[in-house]
């Protein structure tokens, strides 16, 4: 039996600016002894924006980013702790994190274990996207003179 299991406490939350990779690592825990079959073990990354009273197309959200990477192929899993690191480089994340009353723009990596005759297993973490720009330049103090005529 397969085991979703997480170190990741509710409060972690991973920032990251717009122009940085997003990667890390799937961990897998099996009970010591026992073997897993799956049918792949799989990384997402999302994008999505979320609008609370109205829907595109019938749907609640509207996922802007939706890629995907194979971290193992179909196969048994052995180890009681299993570690797959994960990369999505070179994504453009043109949108920042916001929460508003109507909609929110949120960002997301989901693991998922594929098994045959039962649900997936997956789990998601958040992520922050923040925008950093340049500062502006300080402008120099104008020297301005007026004059009134009578």
């Amino acid at each position: 039996d397969l085991h979703s299991h997480s170190h990741l406490s509710s409060s972690m939350v991973y920032a990251y600016d717009a122009s940085e990779n997003v990667e890390g690592t799937v961990t897998l825990y099996l009970p010591q002894g026992k073997k897993a079959d799956h049918l792949g073990i799989k990384v997402q990354f999302f994008g999505r924006i979320d609008m609370q009273h109205h829907s595109t197309e019938g749907r609640p959200h509207y996922d802007f980013i939706s890629l995907s990477k194979e971290l193992a192929p179909p196969g048994p899993l052995y180890q009681p702790k299993t570690v797959l690191p994960f990369h999505f480089r070179n994504i453009e994340k043109e949108l920042e994190t916001y929460r508003g009353r109507n909609i929110s723009v949120k960002y997301f990596v989901r693991a998922v274990v594929e098994r045959k005759f039962l649900p997936p297993i997956h789990q998601e973490q958040e992520v922050i996207v923040q925008i950093c720009g340049t500062e502006p330049e300080v402008n120099e103090a104008i020297k301005m003179e007026v004059g009134i005529e009578d």
